[in-house]
């Protein structure tokens, strides 16, 4: 049976034209240098957009919180999503890394919503910028006993502050199962304050980011897909992927609600565990929750072999990996494994090059849903148990690429870190419903890394 290929033919003199303008606007921006790192040729960028001597910052758009008004729209969409009910009892939790604004904004909100607020802010970590030390963190339950037991008590609770359900243990078990065990309803706003300042990202038409995702589903071939991943940074990488479970999921849930806040959030297009094998290749990034000195790692049947480079980082990474060599977890024995490919879809996601802890751990969620931009989860594959009992959790950081091109089966989806979906006609078309495709379909933030070689 011929495998079927490709519903997505945007092919047009228009796509064309938008395409090749955005790698040249790239290729101006990104003057490319060949450097050594440890011995081995890798190409690192550097900005020409920045004055002589300037500093390296992203390209972000700058944005300045004068007032809670600055983050009320996106307040609002976020709790028109979530449907409060009147007399609904909330719990509010966050930290002192959180721009004061933020607080007032749903402190001003929730009880206009109709609902009883209860607010709980906590110091936080503030002084921590070691990357290692924060993604340990990231799994570390930083609440207080009685928070938890308060959460019990109200209808639901708002987390303003970071919380990784996924990786954070409570009392033996994953933070999401005592969660659901003990009947607890959360919201996890996961936005900076920047990324909700942004009006360009709160005004986003819901319907333009529906059909962008569709888009990129059609565009992905079903069946087994052969892959070929690189980026101007370095990273090669050949592999077999499937994405018919992504289809799939997406085709189950087209027609019904797309979720709380969707038009503040992004799709997320995913390789995980058994729909990607075979990876061979280089990784090679100078981002992970901000900008890091460029890591290599070396791959080979998905599994990390080598890791050169970081300024340190490298150390923390490679000893997790002797620490967990021996472990056995639910789907493999250690944690130096490539455990997920994803990019998403979504052009107005902005990236940051600083912030406090829980605003530094938010802003890397932010950077890798920009659309285009490619991230790699590293790790153990699943949690650790023994006779059914939690022995350990899943060890899992991100890497990211902003400059890759993903092809599969010849087809380009990723274009030198643009998204081509973006170009497609339709997606075109309907943009000119709310202005112009030109600046609404610009993915805003564009990552420099000239930080690296400071």
């Amino acid at each position: 049976m011929t495998k079927e290929k490709s519903r997505f033919q945007a092919d047009t003199s228009e796509g064309r034209l938008r395409r090749e303008e955005k790698s040249l606007m790239r290729r101006r921006q990104v003057t490319f240098y060949l450097v050594s790192l440890l011995g081995l040729s890798v190409w690192v960028s550097c900005s020409t957009t920045q004055e002589e001597g300037a500093g390296s910052a992203p390209d972000t758009p700058q944005i300045e919180i004068s007032s809670y008004t600055d983050i009320l729209p996106a307040a609002q969409k976020i709790l028109d999503g979530a449907t409060i009910q009147d007399g609904e009892k909330i719990f509010l939790i966050s930290d002192r890394s959180i721009h004061p604004a933020v607080n007032e904004a749903f402190q001003r909100l929730l009880p206009q919503e109709g609902a009883l607020v209860d607010f709980a802010i906590f110091d936080g970590d503030l002084e921590v910028s070691d990357q290692g030390r924060l993604w340990e963190l990231a799994r570390t339950d930083l609440l207080p006993p009685w928070v938890w037991e308060a959460m019990k008590t109200y209808d639901r609770t708002i987390f303003l502050s970071y919380l990784s359900t996924s990786y954070t243990v409570h009392e033996g078990v994953l933070s999401s199962q005592w969660l659901r065990e003990n009947n607890v309803r959360t919201l996890r706003v996961g936005l900076t304050p920047s990324q909700l300042a942004y009006q360009p990202f709160v005004a986003f038409p819901a319907e333009l980011a529906e059909i962008i995702v569709r888009k990129t589903i059609e565009s992905l071939p079903t069946g087994p897909v052969s892959v070929r991943l690189t980026d101007l940074e370095g990273t090669d990488l050949t592999y077999e992927a499937n994405y018919d479970e992504l289809i799939e999921r997406y085709n189950n849930r087209r027609g019904g609600s797309p979720g709380i806040g969707y038009s503040l959030h992004a799709d997320s297009c995913h390789c995980v565990g058994e729909s990607f094998r075979n990876v061979t290749g280089v990784i090679v990034s100078s981002y992970s929750i901000g900008p890091i000195p460029p890591i290599r790692l070396e791959l080979k049947d998905n599994q990390i072999v080598k890791v050169e480079g970081g300024g340190g980082f490298d150390a923390w990474l490679t000893s997790n990996f002797e620490e967990n060599k021996d472990i056995e977890y639910e789907h493999a024995i250690g944690a130096n494994w490539l455990e997920e490919v994803a990019f998403q879809t979504h052009p107005k996601f902005l990236g940051t090059d600083s912030g406090s802890f829980s605003a530094v751990r938010l802003a890397s969620t932010n950077a890798e849903k920009r659309s285009g931009v490619i991230h790699f989860g590293l790790g153990s594959l699943g949690v650790s148990r023994e006779d059914g009992v939690l022995k350990k959790s899943q060890f899992h950081i991100h890497l990211l690429n902003f400059f890759s091109t993903l092809v599969l089966d010849g087809q380009t989806i990723i274009d030198e870190g643009h998204l081509v979906a973006l170009d497609d006609p339709e997606v075109i078309e309907l943009a000119r419903k709310y202005g112009d495709p030109e600046v609404l379909l610009r993915e805003d933030w564009v990552h420099t890394i000239n930080s690296v070689l400071e």
